[in-house]
C-alpha cells in the first residue's frame, strides 16, 4: 500500500490502532482508531490521510502538543493515593452545583467480576464529580480508593501545576489520543493491573448529546477500550449521563470569561442523573472497533435514559 509517497507492506493481521499508529509516523498527520476500518480500500485511506491535521510534531493533536510523557510514574497511584484528600474543593463545589442526582441502574454494580473498567459518555467537566458521586451511592463505592481517571494528555499541557494537582487529587492519567498512543494504553493497562480500576470516556472528548444522537462520527467511541479490556482481562460497566453539560459550559471556545487550568470559571446549579448497565464482555473473536461500536450502542441508550429521567423529575410538581 503506498499513501502519500509512502509504500506500507500490510499485514493482513494489523488491528485500525496499529494502522493507524503506522499512518501517524509515516505521514505525519493526525489519524485517530476510530478514522479506520479493516474494510477500508487504499483509495478511501489515501483520501482520509491527505486531508488529516497534521501533528506538527511528535506528540501534538488538533488542539496542542501532548506534553506529558508516556513513562507517568506509579507512585501518585500507589502510595500517592493519600492526596486524594486534596479533591475535596472540588466535592464541595459538586454539592453547590448540584440540586439533585439521580442514580439508576446500581443494582447492576453488585457482584462485579475482580477486574472492571468504567466507562461512558462525556459531556462536560462535572462527569468525573457524577460518576465518583454514582459509585459512592452503589455496592461498587470501594472501587473510588483505586481509580485511575484517563484524561486527554493535551488538557495536562494547557493546565500547567493545576495538572500534576489533578494527578495527586483524583487519579488523573494522561492518556495520549494521537502520538505515542499505543504505548500510553500500555502504560495504563499497567497501572490498572496493580489493582487500580480504570474510569475511561471512550469518545476522547466533550460530546455534545446532539451529535450523540445524530451518531455524528466525531464523537464515536474509540476501539483503544476493547484494547484496554483485552489488555486486562476486563469486564466493561456502561454508563450514560445527563445534565453535566448544564453545569459548566463544556467548550472553551464557546465561552467568554475566565479560565483556569483550561475549565471556564462558571458554574451553573441543576440536576444530574447517571445509568449503569450490566458489564460487558469482549468476545474471543470480537474486533475492536465492533466492540467499541457495541459499547456505545448501549451507552447511547443509557444516556437516554439519565435524560429521560431528568426530564420526568422536572415534570414533577
Amino acid at each position: 500500500m503506498r499513501i502519500g509517497g509512502q509504500m506500507f507492506f500490510t499485514d493482513y493481521s494489523m488491528t485500525p490502532t496499529e494502522l493507524a499508529l503506522a499512518l501517524e509516523d509515516k505521514t505525519g498527520n493526525v489519524v485517530a482508531d476510530s478514522d479506520l476500518r479493516l474494510d477500508m480500500t487504499v483509495a478511501q485511506v489515501r483520501t482520509f490521510v491527505a486531508t488529516a491535521p497534521t501533528l506538527d510534531g511528535d506528540q501534538h493533536g488538533p488542539s496542542g502538543p501532548e506534553l506529558t510523557g508516556v513513562d507517568q510514574p506509579m507512585w501518585p497511584y500507589t502510595w500517592g493515593r493519600a492526596f486524594r484528600f486534596l479533591g475535596f474543593p472540588v466535592e464541595l463545589l459538586y454539592w453547590y452545583g448540584v440540586t439533585h442526582t439521580l442514580v439508576l441502574g446500581a443494582e447492576h454494580l453488585r457482584a462485579l467480576p475482580a477486574r472492571v473498567i468504567v466507562a461512558g459518555t462525556h459531556h462536560g467537566f462535572a462527569d468525573v464529580p457524577l460518576v465518583r458521586y454514582g459509585l459512592a451511592h452503589s455496592a461498587a463505592r470501594s472501587l473510588l480508593r483505586r481509580m485511575v481517571i484517563a484524561a486527554g494528555a493535551m488538557g495536562f499541557a494547557q493546565s500547567g501545576l493545576f495538572g500534576k494537582l489533578g494527578i495527586l487529587a483524583f487519579g488523573l492519567y494522561p492518556l495520549h489520543q494521537y502520538g505515542e498512543r499505543e504505548a500510553s494504553l500500555r502504560r495504563l493497562a499497567q497501572l490498572a493491573d496493580t489493582g487500580n480500576t480504570v474510569l475511561i470516556f471512550p469518545q476522547g472528548t466533550h460530546s455534545p448529546p446532539e451529535q450523540e444522537r445524530a451518531d455524528h462520527p466525531a464523537v464515536r467511541f474509540r476501539p483503544g477500550i476493547a484494547h484496554l479490556a483485552k489488555a486486562l482481562d476486563a469486564a466493561v460497566v456502561p454508563f450514560g449521563l445527563a445534565g453535566t453539560e448544564h453545569l459548566i459550559p463544556p467548550f472553551v471556545k464557546d465561552f467568554h470569561g475566565p479560565v483556569v487550568a483550561g475549565i471556564p470559571v462558571s458554574l451553573r446549579r441543576g440536576p444530574v442523573a447517571i445509568a449503569f448497565g450490566p458489564p460487558l464482555t469482549l468476545a474471543a473473536d470480537e474486533e475492536p472497533h465492533i466492540f467499541a461500536a457495541r459499547l456505545q450502542t448501549v451507552c447511547y441508550a443509557l444516556t437516554r435514559r439519565a435524560e429521560q429521567a431528568l426530564g420526568s423529575a422536572h415534570d414533577r410538581p
